[in-house]
């Protein structure tokens, strides 16, 4: 009996080292000894052996408590798109065998309605989460049922709705809509499949892993239910301008349709056969032409109702011979009530004038057309009428006339230059500010000994020509630039080089010719420079001085005041040497090595015949001329005419003396002055003082003032300067005789004494 109580005990503190709840404390027996016999021992050790044996170890614990196998949807959207009925069915499997578990379902922001657990009903819990769960006991395989609304939103027919789930490995959707024709958009989707059905749309969604799901969809444009017809009344208003040319009649016609009643997107206008359209305008319309019999129908139709009013524009035209035309009027046909004008143009050189046959017309003052006819011609109206009642018929006398020849280029202004030098030279620049149509070329004839050193039009160099029948010069010229119907101008400048005789000598005449140009200019200012040792002494020829002299003071014009040298520093490289020097510039150019042995630029002093000209290269041909500076070194002296015919050559002769004899007379003529006014003053005082002188005397004063009016009158002295000078004069003569006077002695008076 001791041994088996030995054994119970044994076993009850080391059998069940596992189950830690099931061991029982050990009393506290800290003073107490025991002693086993090792017979006792042993069958001890053998029954817990035993024990060990028949104990069964607890299953692992699972290593998720649930999962959601499969998720299926089935949405249904409401016709009015506030919200979307959602059938949900969930395939859970259950693996905690014997605790509690908390499987949440949906978001709490969607409405529940319905809930069963394999058939049975049941209840959800919401967490602290948002969601709602489902709690259930024990391992399982289990299906859920649910049936809940999402609130759908529609933004411009685009409908959306959304809601939480939870995630499973496969999800699926069938979308219903009330809709036909609607398109479904679900991003997130991995596969969208869209049937139509005999209520709506169905689309079959399969959706990947996701928190979340949103469907979108786009509502089709209802059209609206079309009331009943109504025929439409429709008035119209034409105006329609005629222009008549030597050979055809052009017309536009401007047709405003006011629609009274109803509405209509087709119109039709009738047209003579023979008549060609050029052009059907009006807003968002399409145009077709139809025959019937010795008409034309023009079929209008638009894209959209027109309730109001519409406007339509055609051109048409119409060939014609002789001297009768007959001017085509459009017919409106399907209207309750139309009305029109009609004004007539000429186009060119043709006179109008409207024939008998007129009928269904009423010919109107042009000042009394509607302000939308007279807005469509540029040119003045001849003929103006209305229409009356009946068939329309119009046509007018067209009598052609002969063109004019009328210059088709002018020239505004010309702008001459010439440098004269003291051996001989007289380089010219003609500047002109050309309005050109359609002439080619501008013709300058210059001479065939004049040099023609650079040719631009505009702001750009170009070659000049040489007509080899003429000797003319020709400058290829642009087209105006029309701004306003009216042609602009543009500049073309000729620098020329001539040879003239060195003004030199005591009496010199310099010959001067401008180019004669084929076309008319209106204005000419030619500025001539002359050398500073050469005073021009006269001028003549077919231009003036541009300042005209007064009366009595031509020798304003001549010699004094001379103008002061007005030099202006421009860049001219080949005003001594000629062409050459521009084309010897580049050392590896063909005409620098045929020049490289030339005394001119190897240093050599040249010969004068040298000097002035050189014959191995002096002008190349073939190639854009290099632009050159005129230099304004010298005495300017300015001329002008207005209206240079074309083909003529102004000439202008200068005769020119040396400066330093013309200061000498000027001296002179002063000196001249100042004795006259002495003289005259001598007179003055005579006369004064009753004093008779000889009949001699007389005369020989009358002589000295003569002379020197003459003096004054040939040496050029300013008139100014002259007066100055007899002024002078006259106050010493009266001084002097004022001063004998009070010096002279009274005479002896018998009264007095």
């Amino acid at each position: 009996m001791r041994h088996v109580q030995a054994i119970v005990l044994l076993v009850t503190f080391l059998g069940f080292p596992a189950h830690a709840d099931n061991i029982a404390a050990l009393p506290s027996l800290s003073q107490a000894q025991m002693q086993i016999p090792w017979a006792d021992f042993r069958v001890m050790w053998e029954a817990l052996s035993a024990a060990k044996e028949k104990v069964t170890p607890p299953p692992p614990k699972p290593p998720a408590q649930w999962s959601l196998v499969e998720a299926t949807y089935l949405a249904e959207a409401r016709e009015d798109s506030a919200s979307v009925k959602i059938t949900a069915t969930f395939h859970l499997q259950i693996w905690e065998p014997s605790e509690w578990v908390r499987i949440p379902l949906v978001g709490d922001t969607v409405a529940v309605t319905g809930l069963t657990l394999d058939n049975a009903p049941a209840s959800l819990t919401p967490d602290d989460n948002g969601q709602l769960t489902l709690l259930k006991q024990g391992a399982g395989e289990h299906d859920v049922n649910m049936t809940f609304y999402v609130a759908a939103t529609e933004n411009q027919g685009v409908v959306s709705f959304e809601f939480p789930c939870r995630e499973s490995a496969m999800t699926r959707m069938t979308l219903r809509i009330p809709a036909k024709d609607a398109k479904v958009h679900a991003p997130a989707a991995s596969v969208t499949e869209v049937t139509q059905t005999e209520t709506g749309v169905q689309a079959d969604l399969a959706f990947p892993k996701s928190q979340k799901l949103a469907v979108s969809w786009t509502l089709p444009a209802k059209l609206p239910v079309a009331p009943p017809a109504v025929e439409p009344r429709i008035a119209c208003t034409s105006w329609t301008l005629a222009a008549l040319t030597e050979s055809y009649v052009t017309s536009t016609v401007q047709l405003r349709y006011r629609i009274l009643r109803g509405d209509t997107d087709t119109f039709s206008v009738l047209l003579p056969a023979e008549v060609n359209v050029l052009e059907v305008a009006g807003q968002g319309l399409a145009w077709s032409r139809q025959d019937e019999e010795s008409k034309q129908r023009i079929e209008i139709k638009t894209n959209h109702r027109v309730n109001d009013s519409y406007n339509v524009t055609l051109a048409y035209e119409r060939p014609f011979d002789g001297e009768l035309a007959n001017i085509p009027l459009p017919n409106v046909p399907g209207v309750v009530r139309e009305s029109g004008y009609v004004g007539v143009s000429a186009r060119g050189n043709v006179e109008v004038n409207p024939a008998a046959t007129i009928e269904g017309l009423t010919r109107l003052d042009t000042a009394e057309l509607p302000a939308e006819l007279r807005s469509m011609s540029a040119t003045p109206l001849l003929l103006a009428f209305r229409y009356g009642e009946g068939e329309r018929l119009l046509a007018v006398d067209v009598r052609r006339l002969e063109d004019v020849a009328v210059p088709d280029s002018s020239i505004d202004f010309a702008s001459l230059t010439t440098l004269v030098t003291a051996d001989g030279m007289a380089v010219t620049r003609a500047s002109y500010d050309v309005r050109n149509s359609v002439r080619q070329f501008l013709r300058l004839n210059v001479g065939k000994s004049a040099e023609i050193w650079s040719a631009m039009v505009g702001d750009r160099v170009v070659k000049p020509a040489r007509d080899a029948a003429t000797g003319e010069v020709l400058i290829p010229l642009s087209k105006s630039v029309e701004v306003d119907r009216r042609l602009g101008s543009f500049p073309v400048q000729l620098l020329y080089m001539q040879r003239i005789a060195e003004p030199k000598g005591l009496w010199c005449a310099t010959d001067l010719t401008a180019p004669a140009t084929d076309i008319l200019a209106s204005t000419v200012d030619w500025e001539v420079l002359l050398p500073e040792r050469r005073t021009l002494f006269s001028s003549a020829g077919d231009v003036h001085p541009s300042s005209s002299p007064l009366p009595g003071t031509i020798v304003m014009q001549r010699t004094g005041p001379q103008p002061t040298s007005v030099t202006r520093q421009e860049t001219l490289y080949r005003l001594r040497e000629g062409v050459e020097r521009f084309y010897i510039t580049d050392i590896n150019g063909p005409a620098s090595q045929a020049q490289a042995g030339s005394p001119r630029y190897s240093g050599d002093m040249l010969t004068p015949q040298e000097a002035g000209s050189s014959k191995a290269a002096s002008a190349i041909s073939g190639v854009l001329p290099v632009p050159v500076n005129l230099p304004k070194d010298g005495i300017p002296y300015r001329f002008g005419a207005i209206l240079a015919a074309q083909g003529r050559p102004l000439t202008l002769t200068l005769t020119t003396v040396p400066r330093s004899i013309v200061s000498s007379i000027r001296y002179t003529a002063l000196a001249a002055a100042l004795l006259g006014g002495a003289l005259a003053g001598r007179f003055v005082v005579a006369r004064f003082t009753r004093r008779i002188w000889s009949r001699g005397r007389h005369v020989a004063l009358a002589a000295c003032i003569t002379l020197v009016t003459c003096a004054v009158a040939f040496a050029g002295a300013t008139v100014s300067a002259c007066a100055a000078a007899a002024f002078c004069g006259f106050a010493l003569a009266l001084l002097s005789a004022s001063l004998r006077r009070v010096s002279a002695p009274k005479p002896y008076s018998a009264e007095a004494a």
